[in-house]
């Protein structure tokens, strides 16, 4: 009891050191005594608040409740008669007030069960008020005691008593998190008149500008407007008089269709409503009638006429207009919508998928598009080459997602290997290259250099791609020595998975810039999601455009002319700049005893793992922590357990993107081998291209 009276403590100071790097330690920690901890097993189903186990045995002191509480943790002990904090009168083990009232118990429950004499069971379940039914006796040993244990300390009781003491209501809760969770949050300060302002609105003037063709009927269903401030204030009041606003997180399947899921903020949701809904990243509402209202009562949907705010619900009807999440609000509504949600993991594993029978194509594409649906974080793309591709975080979640594509397709499917997403990128800056139109009348000449480490980083955590534009150019200039001339003309960092590139306009007095930007744009989005080296997309780029001729004709210098003319001199760019892959890399986590610590260590030696951490956690219990290359994550669980007869478990989480050493050019070496092999699966031509296939000369 002592050793696990001990590593409960460790663990929840572990947690409280974490809990205190984002919130001073005076606002908020995990403590037992006030009941935002419980103790339990979701295996077996029971758990337990120390303000719960006090309630039971309460009354053998003939005191209350919340009193004892405070005395079954910490250094409070029972030496048989009384209460004392006295360490020298006790034996520490035996006598702590937690080890003797709350595990003493629980050992001796399992133990009894486990003997399996019937007539100790059924005394001991007298005893602390379980009542059994006679058909519980016949259950296995297992099942006999969770269904103890479930009776006697359900952990749904327990999870209920901590919501309703420590969960702050809505009303309290969104006055706080609106600001986290809303784009178009302002303070009071930055209310009148400021760009701050005229760019947090940004969004709902586009739409009424949209909105302009509605019929006449919308119109008058429009014609008492809530604009941003008054939906900021609906929320923060929790108001279900004010117009509805509501966040759908993620659509799941009931039947044959998708349910949406989500919270209401403000206002009232009722079935046939008329909403506006607006997918992220996209400006254009969606115009929907609410077919249906639910709410989730555990693993079952039951409909109701409404849902006020304050409350998560389900809406049906809504489902084919929801991509993945989705901001949902009344069409008397001119605001901002809901920040999109951050994922902390990659979709770094791919796996090519091929409908078998070419008349169940159609039922194959929509079971893609229901997996998309389905899961906010599985990509699902369709390659130039006719692949579908479907890219998750790791071997296990491709496993999960193509068993939900056999329920969602209900048709036979081919799936590849699992494979892994590169990146590409470069090692070292180059002079300017030219490329020319196909017509021969524009010209572009283009360079290339790495990105900042840190810079990528913020990019990717989408820290930089929210910020104004002064505080961009503030934070690029301060932060990472930007030149004036790269932060003042800064066109654009990179989209989707390849965020982490831009390309600047250094060009001086060069005409006609403003007419092709748009189009450079278009071939700078098209190569750094389909690098030069191998189709994977690219990272860590800053395309510098430094000078250019453009035809004065805009016949002459169309998009048929300037797109291609410019991806071929941004790809010409980076084989300049000696190419490179950079590889996903797992933070791996081995928990186990130290007499294994040689078998673990050869593990990773086996997988290109590098060890980056080794401590004690306890007497003779280490965790290791290594990098992993994703590549050799696959099969790395079944073969640490095989080295380790069973005895280390590894866990994984993305960590970083990490540059091959080896060159891509260089015949036989790793990056020129997964580059033939990454072009050979995608139906490109053997060759590695050259930067000469694409430049031109003066």
């Amino acid at each position: 009891p002592e050793m696990f009276y001990k590593q409960c403590l460790k663990i929840i100071n572990e947690v409280n050191f974490i809990i205190s790097e984002y919130i001073p330690e005076d606002e908020y920690q995990l403590d037992p005594v006030l009941g935002n901890v419980a103790f339990g097993s979701g295996y077996f189903g029971w758990a337990f608040t120390l303000k719960g186990m006090a309630g039971v045995i309460a009354k053998r002191f003939k005191t209350d409740a919340g009193v004892l509480a405070a005395k079954l943790w910490g250094d409070n002990f029972h030496d048989g008669k009384k209460f004392t904090t006295k360490h020298e009168d006790v034996d520490v083990e035996r006598d702590r007030a937690f080890n003797k009232f709350v595990i003493a118990p629980l050992i001796k429950l399992q133990n009894t069960v486990v003997e399996g004499d019937r007539e100790a069971i059924q005394k001991l379940t007298k005893n602390i008020g379980v009542e059994m039914k006679e058909k519980d006796w016949e259950k296995p040993q297992e099942d006999l005691l969770k269904c103890i244990f479930r009776k006697w300390i359900n952990a749904a009781d327990s999870i209920l008593e901590m919501c309703v003491d420590h969960l702050p209501s809505p009303v309290e809760a969104q006055k706080v998190r609106i600001r986290t969770l809303y784009n178009g949050y302002r303070s009071e300060e930055t209310k009148s008149g400021s760009e701050e302002e005229a760019e947090t609105i940004e969004n709902a003037e586009e739409v009424k500008g949209e909105e302009q063709e509605e019929s006449e009927e919308e119109k008058e269903d429009s014609k008492d407007n809530f604009d941003n401030q008054a939906v900021i204030e609906a929320m923060e009041k929790c108001d279900p008089k004010g117009p509805t606003m509501i966040f759908i997180s993620k659509l799941f399947p009931v039947g044959q269709n998708f349910v949406a899921f989500g919270r209401i903020f403000s206002g009232t949701v009722k079935v046939g409503d008329k909403v506006k809904i607006f997918n992220a990243e996209s400006k254009k509402p969606i115009i929907k009638v609410i077919k249906k209202v639910a709410v989730c009562m555990g693993k079952d949907v039951e409909s109701i006429p409404e849902m006020p705010c304050g409350n998560i619900l389900v809406l049906g009807g809504v489902d084919s207009a929801i991509k993945k999440e989705a901001t949902i609000m009344s069409t008397n509504v001119q605001a901002s919508t809901f920040k999109s949600m951050k994922f902390t993991v990659a979709p770094v594993v791919e796996v090519a998928v091929k409908c078998k029978k070419p008349a169940d194509q159609a039922k194959f594409v929509e079971g893609l598009k229901k997996l998309s649906q389905s899961d906010p974080l599985v990509k699902v793309d369709t390659k130039e080459s006719g692949e579908t591709v479907i890219a998750g975080s790791g071997d296990l979640h491709i496993e999960i997602c193509l068993h939900q594509l056999e329920e969602f397709a209900k048709c036979e499917f081919v799936a590849s290997e699992p494979t892994v997403s590169y990146r590409e990128t470069i090692l070292e800056p180059c002079d300017s290259v030219l490329s020319k139109s196909s017509n021969k009348l524009n010209r572009l000449w283009v360079t290339c250099e790495t990105i900042d480490d840190g810079l990528c980083k913020k990019i990717e955590d989408a820290k930089l791609l929210d910020a104004k534009k002064d505080a961009l150019q503030k934070m690029l200039r301060d932060e990472f020595d930007w030149d004036p001339a790269d932060y003042k003309k800064l066109w654009t960092f990179g989209i989707a998975e390849a965020s982490a590139n831009c390309i600047v306009d250094k060009t001086t007095s060069v005409q006609y810039m403003k007419e092709i930007q748009g189009n450079v744009m278009s071939g700078f989005s098209s190569v750094i999601l389909g690098g030069p080296l191998a189709g994977e997309k690219m990272r860590q780029v800053k395309f510098n455009v430094t000078d250019a001729q453009i035809h004065s004709d805009p016949v002459h210098r169309g998009s048929s002319q300037v797109i291609p003319m410019a991806a071929r001199a941004l790809k010409g760019a980076v084989l300049s700049c000696k190419p490179r892959l950079q590889e996903p890399v797992f933070l791996c986590t081995v928990k186990t005893q130290e007499t294994i610590r040689g078998d673990v260590y050869s593990a990773f030696g086996n997988r290109r793992g590098k060890i980056v951490d080794d401590y004690y956690d306890g007497d003779s219990t280490i965790v290791v922590k290594a990098y992993l290359p994703v590549a050799e994550s696959f099969g790395f669980a079944e073969f640490l357990r095989d080295q380790t007869s069973g005895r280390a478990i590894p866990q994984y989480v993305f960590d970083h993107w990490e540059t091959l050493n080896s060159d891509p050019y260089e015949e036989g070496s790793m990056a020129n081998q997964i580059v033939k092999k990454i072009r050979k699966r995608k139906g490109l031509p053997a060759e590695i291209p050259t930067a000469d296939m694409f430049l031109d000369k003066l």
